[in-house]
């Protein structure tokens, strides 16, 4: 005969109203730091929730994920340049006077450069990874000084042995 399981500890914090609370905090950026704080639970406990309950797991990367393909969408815009359709308020004989215009933002390098390091990290990262290798164990001690003289010669080290 089993025993029966015997609950113990501190009854849970978690409510079911947690879900949609953080969906909506996800939404808004918020960390799991900031949502554990939000909720008056430690980073741990925060973590158990999102293990023990499948529906609070769910409702994060729900939120997190339509909060960063905003961020992306925004990053993409800026990146590109856009217009859109503004209004600007004067003062006219001290009645409001409201001018609509379009305003303009030019591409921005900066934006573009995050972008594609980000997505084609092969073709735009800045510095690429440059390996030698050669066999100097089978190199006597004689070849292995003519050779670092050459390499100083050529300008390809520096004279401190350091790649120039």
């Amino acid at each position: 005969m089993s025993k029966p399981k015997i609950n113990r500890g501190r009854p849970s914090l978690y409510r079911a109203e947690f879900v949609e609370q953080a969906r909506k905090y996800c939404l808004l950026g918020a960390t799991d730091e900031e949502m554990a704080g939000f909720f008056g639970v430690a980073l741990s406990t925060f973590s158990n929730w999102k293990v023990n309950h499948p529906e609070f797991m769910e409702a994060l990367k729900a939120g997190k994920a339509v909060a960063d393909a905003n961020v992306a969408d925004r990053l993409y815009r800026r990146a590109m340049g856009y217009s859109h359709e503004a209004v600007k308020i004067f003062n006219c004989d001290g009645a409001p006077l409201k001018v609509p215009y379009t305003e303009h933002y030019p591409p921005d390098t900066t934006a573009c450069i995050f972008w594609l390091k980000n997505r084609q990290r092969e073709k735009w990262r800045d510095r690429t990874d440059q390996s030698v290798s050669h066999a100097y164990e089978s190199m006597s001690d004689e070849d292995i000084r003519a050779e670092l003289a050459a390499l100083l010669a050529g300008g390809v080290l520096a004279p401190g042995g350091d790649a120039s």
